[in-house]
Formats: C-alpha cells, sequence, structure tokens
C-alpha cells in the first residue's frame, strides 16, 4: 500500500509578460491574484488550487528550488459550471477572445478552448466529463 495523492494543488504555466497574464487571468477571466514577485511570477487562487505563471528563464535558474520551465504551448482546464457554457462563450466572444474549438463530450458536458496571450491552450469545462 503507498501513500494516497489528494488532488492537483498548482498548474503552472510560462509567459513572456508578467503583467499582461495578469491582466488576463484577472481581468478578462477573473481569477483572484494571491501573490507576486516582480519580474518572476505571479500566482492566482482558483478555490483550492494555485494557477502559477512564471517567466520560464528566471524559474530556470532555480537558486532555492530546482530549476524549471517549459517551452511551447501549455494546455490547462478550468473546471467551470455546465450551466455557464453559453455564458462563457458570449463573454469571451465580447472581448474579442477567439475560440478555437468547442468540443461535446457526448452528454458529460462541452469543452470551449482558446489561447491565453502567451498562447498557451485554455480549455473551461464541466468537471462531470470525468464523472467528477
Amino acid at each position: 500500500m503507498h501513500p494516497q495523492i489528494h488532488g492537483v494543488l498548482e498548474t503552472c504555466i510560462y509567459v513572456a509578460d508578467l503583467e499582461r497574464a495578469k491582466q488576463f487571468y484577472r481581468d478578462i477571466l477573473g481569477i483572484q491574484v494571491h501573490s507576486e514577485l516582480e519580474g518572476r511570477h505571479v500566482f492566482f487562487k482558483i478555490g483550492s488550487s494555485m494557477l502559477m505563471a512564471f517567466i520560464a528563464d528566471e524559474s530556470r535558474r532555480g537558486k532555492t528550488l530546482p530549476p524549471h520551465g517549459a517551452d511551447g504551448d501549455i494546455h490547462l482546464a478550468l473546471k467551470i459550471n455546465k450551466e455557464d457554457l453559453d455564458a462563457w462563450k458570449e463573454y469571451l466572444t465580447k472581448h474579442d477572445i477567439d475560440i478555437e474549438s468547442e468540443y461535446a463530450w457526448g452528454d458529460r458536458g462541452v469543452s470551449l478552448y482558446f489561447r491565453d496571450p502567451d498562447g498557451n491552450l485554455v480549455e473551461l469545462v464541466n468537471p462531470e466529463i470525468w464523472g467528477l
């Protein structure tokens, strides 16, 4: 028997411009800023999880923690209520955010896919697609 993992605590994306990321995730998507370190990272609080936006070159320097970073498109899925899907479509369109794809998962729900300003693929989806 091994110890249990109870969930995902943090998800990290890498961005080129922290202020631009903050404006997108805080001002457009409505996610609360938890803390930030100028020139290095912005941490957003989403329910009981954290979304962390790092400047990859800074986090790769790893003086205190192990170096880490990523290049290319990163995917993250944000949980929404199934009944809010149409409101989100309208809201994103109103804010000139192109929905790249709308994918139906049978009768379990629908995912909306779009890009953040750094090209990361953001998905809005209800947790019922996973039976959660």
